[in-house]
């Protein structure tokens, strides 16, 4: 048997549930609900990308038809703001040439911005905590997000409706400076 919820949704989980269900599990959302009876919901599609006029009508009437008699529902695509980011570090010896660690590295910035992962502000010691975990990292002596060095609690993005999206990454490894542009990054 399969068991359907034809429960309406009340709470911003239900409708972020909602969403989720018509999007993709790995859609970003952003569910916004206030006391006044309205629902705003900001969304990306399963890749990260906005999704189109007809795309979001769609969206809007099926929670619409889902949600309670007086709930007013709008969609709109979530904001995009890409996060450049600068790190001074140390590598630990070893046989693995410094490029590979840097790719690597590189790599774990851009899965770490990846849309939909962080919304509203990123933490830089959270990046900071994840590149200590990567095995070749020595040491950690600067890391700048869109010039605003790490010491600040926060980067606050435009607004809590913005989700970080990877900008360029440039490293500086014992003194060898490396950009990448994780955008492109495969």
């Amino acid at each position: 048997f399969t068991v359907l919820n034809t429960r309406s949704p009340v709470t911003d989980v239900d409708y972020q549930l909602e969403i989720k269900a018509n999007l993709g599990s790995k859609a970003p959302v952003y569910v916004t609900s206030s006391k006044f009876g309205k629902v705003d919901c900001y969304v990306l599609d399963s890749s990260g990308n906005d999704l189109n006029t007809a795309q979001l009508n769609d969206l809007r009437v099926f929670l619409q038809g889902r949600s309670l008699i007086g709930i007013i529902v709008s969609v709109a695509n979530l904001g995009k703001q890409p996060v450049n980011t600068q790190i001074k570090l140390k590598f630990k010896k070893s046989e693995v040439p410094d490029q590979t660690n840097a790719l690597t590295l590189a790599k774990a910035v851009r899965d770490y911005f990846l849309p939909g992962f962080i919304v509203g502000s990123v933490i830089p010691r959270d990046l900071e905590a994840m590149i200590r975990t990567l095995p070749f990292v020595e040491s950690i002596q600067e890391l700048v997000l869109n010039g605003l060095y790490a010491c600040n609690d926060q980067l606050l993005l435009t607004n809590k409706f913005t989700t970080a999206t990877p900008g360029t990454l440039s490293l500086n490894v014992s003194g060898n400076e490396i950009d990448y542009d994780l955008a492109t990054l495969s």
